[in-house]
This record gives structure tokens, sequence and C-alpha cells, in this order.
């Protein structure tokens, strides 16, 4: 596990939201590394899901019980949406939606150059954003993790045409 390291700088990143990978969770998962989905669609998605058959696992499970249980691969439906977001280089950021109305892009200056505008391609339509590094923007990226080593400088806020 030494040779694997999170890179918080990864030049792609996919967020899944509402419910991320625990779909059967209220807990909301918006975040994932340098993107946040801040508002859904109204359409649901198709996950991979795994489901448990037979005795239900528990504190004093029996040999016999545990050898009763059997794990199936299904889908499920899910109310969420999908970003899937590239760093191409030269400043341009290349990101595919699925069901998705609002998100954000979160930046730091080892990822793009704060220095020229940020070329943003959102399903087909290109625009530019200039970014500036803001310790408050730095103080809310922290907010969303409580993760300083995924801290970024400046938030693009993204509205998707449907």
């Amino acid at each position: 596990m030494e040779q694997y390291t999170r890179d918080p700088f990864a030049p792609h990143v996919v967020a899944v939201s509402r419910r991320g990978w625990k779909s059967s969770s209220d807990t909301p998962t918006p975040h994932s590394r340098w993107v946040t989905i801040s508002e859904t669609g109204a359409d649901e998605m198709t996950y991979d899901a795994v489901e448990l058959k037979g005795p239900s696992p528990s504190f004093k499970e029996t040999a016999e019980a545990f050898a009763a249980q059997t794990i199936q691969l299904g889908t499920r439906s899910v109310a969420a949406g999908l970003v899937d977001a590239r760093i191409e280089g030269d400043n341009r950021v290349a990101v595919q939606t699925e069901n998705v109305r609002r998100f954000s892009l979160w930046l730091h200056p080892s990822m793009v150059d704060f220095f020229r505008p940020v070329r943003v391609l959102v399903n087909g339509q290109e625009s530019e954003h200039k970014v500036t590094a803001s310790l408050l923007d730095a103080l809310r990226s922290y907010q969303r993790r409580h993760d300083w080593r995924l801290i970024y400088h400046a938030e693009i806020k993204l509205t998707v045409d449907q």
C-alpha cells in the first residue's frame, strides 16, 4: 500500500451524488476531491448493487447461518447525478454531467494557472472563468471534507443548461 498515495490534484475526478457509494444511505456525499455536486435533477441513475441473501448477519452469527448467506449482483435506481471532470492542460477542464443542475470545480495553483482564464467545457459548451485565490474559498474547501490535504484556493460555480 505504500506505493499508492492519494493525489489531491488528480487530473481525472468522478463525483456521484446525492448519496454516493452508499445508495441506501441518507448521508449526502456530494464531494470528490475537487468536484462538488450542489444540485441534481429529478431523474434517477442506475447503480450496480450487491444484495445479501439469506439469514441476516448478526453479532452472534453461527457458521451455519454464515454458510447460508449468498451475495447477488444486481442494479438499483437512485435519485442522483454524476460529474466526470478532466484537467486537459492549457488551463482547460472538460466536464461531462448526467442529471446534474449545479456543481463546483475547486481549483489549486498546482492544477491550473490562476494568472490566465480557465476554460471549462461542460457537455460540449465552453465558458471562460477568471480565478483568484481566496482565503474564504480555501476555508470553505476545507469545510467540505475536513481534510487539510484537500484544500483548494478557488471555486468555480457552474450551472448546467437542461
